[in-house]
């Protein structure tokens, strides 16, 4: 698990536990007799019971694979069954009770947090203006980039090297279509895992382009029936909006047609060579497919068609005169 989601998933289970008071509960339950059924239970208590496993459950439904290991790990993982919020378990003495491992988690987990997180994470990343008449510190955006991995480790020293002249190429792409002054990626965190993972900081528009150019390039090849990544990337490539940009920075003579198409090649050989590479974003990771419901349409609009205050449809006339027009 790398450390990031192991960050998550504490701060994600802490959060549920305080929601649904998942401790107050179980304190509670313990005070009552010891029964073999329900009914000894007040309508009140079982009430706030029913609602704190409800809440509990409902962000139970959103925890991903890390979470639900850690809720393993720290026997907490019976608090998605509804009799344990209801029926009172003879507590063992050679263990910690479920109310007494609530607490522990309660206690702890922002602890870990504190030992995990590192001290860059704990402040903000300030990149300076390349223009040395401004002091002014450059709006800054971060982009984690993670590298798939086998069972056991398999990235070389050169496939890493690969990785970073790749996404600098894309980076300093972008930089020069917007005609900015050379900019800079700060490396703020490196992380293994069941992936490895790098993050990466820089000037906020210029890594905005850069993960929405990947995430673009992404959604045009990932439903390709065609299994040759490099086929589908260069057939899908028409219509990306960094390339429109590039096309309109060179109708406007920015570059020349020469560099222009240089630098289109470099764009689509870099993001080729990332996904060849097992390279995605965190935001590929989370996009959802498009909704056909989502999907925009056009209309011709017909003739025949006319609103409520038109019952009548066009006379010969003005659909002779609207013929005339066409064919002029």
């Amino acid at each position: 698990m790398r450390r990031e989601n192991l960050i998550s998933a504490l701060s994600r289970i802490r959060a549920a536990l305080l929601a649904s008071e998942a401790l107050q509960i179980m304190m509670n339950l313990n005070r009552t007799p010891n029964s073999e059924n329900e009914s000894s239970l007040s309508a009140a208590f079982v009430k706030v019971s029913i609602e704190g496993y409800s809440k509990f459950l409902l962000a139970y439904q959103s925890f991903g694979v890390d979470e639900k290991l850690v809720l393993q790990e720290f026997q907490l993982d019976s608090l998605t069954n509804s009799s344990t919020w209801i029926i009172r378990v003879k507590p063992n003495p050679n263990e910690l009770s479920l109310a007494g491992r609530i607490r522990q988690a309660l206690e702890t987990f922002p602890k870990f947090i504190n030992v995990v997180q590192r001290e860059s994470e704990k402040s903000r990343i300030v990149v300076g203006s390349p223009d040395e008449k401004t002091s002014k510190p450059l709006k800054t955006r971060k982009v984690t980039f993670l590298i798939r991995e086998s069972d056991a480790p398999s990235l070389t020293l050169k496939d890493l090297s690969s990785v970073i002249s790749d996404i600098e190429s894309i980076f300093q792409v972008i930089i020069k279509i917007g005609g900015g002054a050379s900019s800079d990626l700060i490396v703020a965190a490196l992380d293994s895992g069941s992936d490895k993972s790098l993050d990466l900081v820089g000037a906020a528009a210029a890594v905005e382009k850069l993960s929405t150019f990947l995430l673009e390039a992404w959604d045009r090849i990932r439903y390709a029936r065609t299994g040759k990544l490099r086929a589908s990337i260069k057939t899908a490539s028409e219509g990306l909006t960094l390339l429109n940009e590039l096309k309109a920075t060179q109708e406007k003579g920015a570059v020349s047609a020469e560099e222009a198409e240089k630098l289109k090649r470099v764009l689509l050989k870099s993001v080729d060579d990332l996904f060849l590479k097992g390279v995605y974003t965190s935001d590929m990771e989370q996009s959802v497919p498009l909704q056909p419901s989502a999907l925009e349409f056009q209309r011709t609009k017909l003739l025949t068609h006319y609103g409520e205050h038109d019952p009548s449809p066009p006379s010969d006339e003005s659909t002779k005169e609207i013929d005339s027009e066409d064919e002029g």
